[in-house]
């Protein structure tokens, strides 16, 4: 039996969103941070209850894509984020997320 997988692209849009995301990284952190060691922890924002609302796991490899364009984490591989936590909150109207990175080489 062969499977065959389509490639998946990201849209456009979420090229701009990750773009945009990794820019205001930037800004906040000064750039070029790499912590090669992290713990880290999520809280996702969802606007809408249910499906509609949005899916944890899908946010969450997001923002590990934009730490690692913006280089504040070397790679969101178990080499470099050795732990996460996440929590996901319905929050009426307003989406969003809090990140706290602990540096685990200090």
């Amino acid at each position: 039996m062969l499977l065959k997988f389509a490639r998946l692209r990201p849209t456009k849009k979420y090229e701009e969103w990750e773009k945009s995301v990794a820019n205001g990284l930037i800004d906040q952190t000064q750039g070029n941070m790499y912590i090669q060691r992290a713990e880290v922890w999520f809280r996702i924002y969802f606007p809408k209850k249910g499906r509609a609302g949005g899916d944890l796991d899908n946010k969450m490899t997001s923002i590990f894509d934009a730490l690692v364009k913006a280089r504040v984490i070397m790679d969101d591989s178990y080499n470099c984020v050795e732990r996460f936590h996440a929590e996901g909150i319905y929050r009426k109207g307003k989406g969003g997320a809090e990140i706290i990175i602990e540096d685990l080489e200090d």
